[in-house]
Parts: structure tokens; sequence; C-alpha cells
């Protein structure tokens, strides 16, 4: 039996969407150079996040809608007060 299974795993995360999820993201931040959290024989990045999330060195919550509009929003820039008219 490969270890962690699957329903080992979704005691931490709700649902096996988030789970991908979760796992695929930090798969990408330790492809990126990220140092792993967990000391397994493994190399692939994959495997190393599925551990990552089987011994709780990294969890999953949902954005709320709240924190999604945030933080899409940047301060707008300064409107320019000149009007210029450009003739061809």
């Amino acid at each position: 039996m490969l270890y962690p299974s699957i329903n080992d795993l979704l005691t931490k995360i709700d649902n096996r969407y988030n789970l991908v999820i979760a796992v695929s993201k930090r798969a990408r931040m330790l492809i990126d150079g990220d140092e792993k959290l967990v000391n397994i024989g493994e190399n692939k990045p994959v495997d190393i996040a599925t551990h990552e999330v089987a011994e709780d060195k990294i969890t999953y919550r949902a954005m709320t809608a709240e924190e999604i509009e945030n933080e899409g929003k940047t301060e707008e820039e300064p409107k320019s007060e000149t009007n210029e008219k450009i003739e061809e």
C-alpha cells in the first residue's frame, strides 16, 4: 500500500479537489527552489508535497470572496490633470 494513502490525506484536506490543488501548488514551489519540510528519501516534488500534507507541514484553506476581491485591487494611478489633443 502506498503511503500516504488518499484516505489519510483526505483527513487533512476536506476534499480531493482541494487536495490536488494544495499538493500541486506546493510541488511547484518545491520545483521553484523552496526547501522541503520533511526528510524523506524521495526527490519527486509531488511525493514530497504529499508527505508534507500527511505530516501537517502544509495546510490548505480556501480564500473567501472578500479575500479574492481584495487581492486583485491595486492602488489606482493618479489621473493626469491635462487633456492633450493629438492631431493627425
